[in-house]
């Protein structure tokens, strides 16, 4: 056999060899528990205006059955969570002595309720509120969650400043509950998945010519090892391309049932300007 064709057709089945095992580590990260949340920015629903005018304006705020209120300021914020790995999260995968938690810290509590959820099946639901010092916690219930299951959660509290987060600990999540921007890149090719095929790739290509030389005896047409080489770069190529196109982007996408409603997106927008043009005249932003 011809040295340039064994070497050309040891090269493409390398190439298909390694597109072959892209693909699998590809599909087999894809099968992961991945429970991710999200907090969106507060934006203030109601405000007492003081010193303008002769008169007076109070603003009561009352949640179910409990005595009403008086609050200078109230603002409002939404967590939401959902399962995006391709596994079930079970009741069972949540850690008996670190439960899943919706955690509200720093901040003077007016409510906290389940906004929505994406179906009533996986049986979502949240438990007693519970003051700590500073802190307040709501157990988060549910009987499973497949893949794109989860809920939106709404925080409403007389401040801005203060954190909200989702924590606890899911069995098969060893680096714990992920935060939407904290989620990589790319999920599908990681680790070993790179490693080993690119390891494959560099050793071939760097033995090649000094095999074509042991065996031809001389380096006479050695430029023809570019037809092989073209036969690997090529599919590693496309490969890379398609993994870019189908990969994830900055944050995974959260189902569109859990996006908060569209007055909030508007009032937030509309805070976000006023907040612009309050710097811009050397001002403190309106939600201060």
């Amino acid at each position: 056999m011809d040295i340039n064709l064994f070497v050309g057709i040891i090269s493409l089945a390398l190439s298909i060899g390694f597109f072959g095992y892209g693909l699998y580590m590809a599909r087999k990260s894809r099968l992961q528990k991945l429970l991710v949340f999200d907090v969106s920015p507060p934006v203030p629903i109601a405000d007492v205006i003081k010193e303008q005018g002769d008169y007076k304006l109070q603003v009561v705020y009352q949640e179910g059955n409990e005595s009403p209120r008086f609050v200078e300021k109230a603002f409002i914020r939404y967590l939401r969570f959902a399962n995006l790995g391709r596994i079930p999260i079970k009741k069972e995968d949540i850690a008996s002595t670190d439960p899943l938690l919706v955690h509200v810290a720093d901040a003077k509590l007016l409510g906290i309720s389940l906004s929505h959820v994406t179906r009533d099946v996986p049986g979502i639901r949240l438990g007693e509120i519970r003051h700590e010092d500073q802190q307040t916690v709501v157990t988060v219930y549910f009987e499973f969650l497949d893949y794109q299951d989860g809920a939106m959660v709404q925080i409403v509290t007389e401040s801005d400043k203060y954190q909200a987060s989702l924590i606890g600990t899911v069995i098969g999540m060893p680096r714990g509950i992920k935060k939407a921007k904290e989620v990589p890149y790319s999920q599908h090719i990681t680790g070993l998945g790179c490693i080993v095929p690119l390891s494959i790739q560099v050793a071939a290509l760097t033995s090649a010519p000094f095999l074509y030389r042991y065996i031809t005896g001389s380096w006479e047409y050695a430029w023809t090892l570019l037809l092989p080489i073209a036969a690997i770069a090529i599919p590693f190529a496309l490969f890379l391309a398609a993994l870019f196109v189908s990969g994830p982007r900055e944050e995974f996408k959260f189902p569109d049932s859990l996006f908060p409603p569209d007055w909030f997106a508007k009032r937030l927008h509309m805070y976000r300007e006023l907040d612009r043009f309050a710097r811009r005249e050397g001002r403190e932003p309106s939600s201060s």
